[in-house]
């Protein structure tokens, strides 16, 4: 399994100098990729608060047997995602507010997620020092810094 984190950068800032406040303000969209499929999980806006919010759901679920997320709300949409963790399987499902209808949007191995999640999730944040590494500086990569860091010291 792979999970892609794919930030879609506004027109207007290509060719731009990089901004860490805008970049962090672009839509995000969460896809698992696995036997040849690419499902999209998610997406937002303002995607630190997804990005953070994802994983801080994912650790509290690895505590417990069964047990379900407290609602993912989203930006500029009218949908929130609750995952719910049985035994060793995932379900992340999808509430449209709009729309009244709820929809599963991704089952499998919890675990698999969980490790598919980490490692996209540190790539991302690689990246994100390449692009300024000054982006440090910046509140949500502090708390994305220190969820990575409470990951490899095994604080969960």
């Amino acid at each position: 399994m792979k999970i892609i984190l794919a930030v879609d950068v506004y027109e207007d800032m290509v060719g731009q100098p990089f901004e860490i406040g805008d970049y962090l303000g672009c839509c995000l969209t969460i896809f698992v990729q696995q036997k040849g499929d690419k499902i999209e999980i998610c997406h937002s806006t303002f995607h630190d608060a997804l990005i953070l919010d994802l994983y801080s759901n994912l650790i509290e679920l690895r505590k417990y047997k069964e047990s379900t997320s407290n609602p993912i709300e989203t930006f500029e949409n009218a949908l929130e995602y609750t995952l719910r963790k049985t035994d060793r399987f995932l379900t992340i499902k999808e509430y449209s507010h709009y729309d009244k209808q709820t929809r599963t949007v991704f089952q499998g191995e919890f675990d698999d997620f969980f490790q598919a999640y980490f490692r996209a999730y540190t790539l991302y944040f690689k990246d994100l020092l390449q692009k300024d590494s000054n982006a440090a500086l910046h509140e949500s990569v502090q708390l994305m810094e220190n969820q990575l860091q409470a990951y490899c010291r095994g604080d969960f």
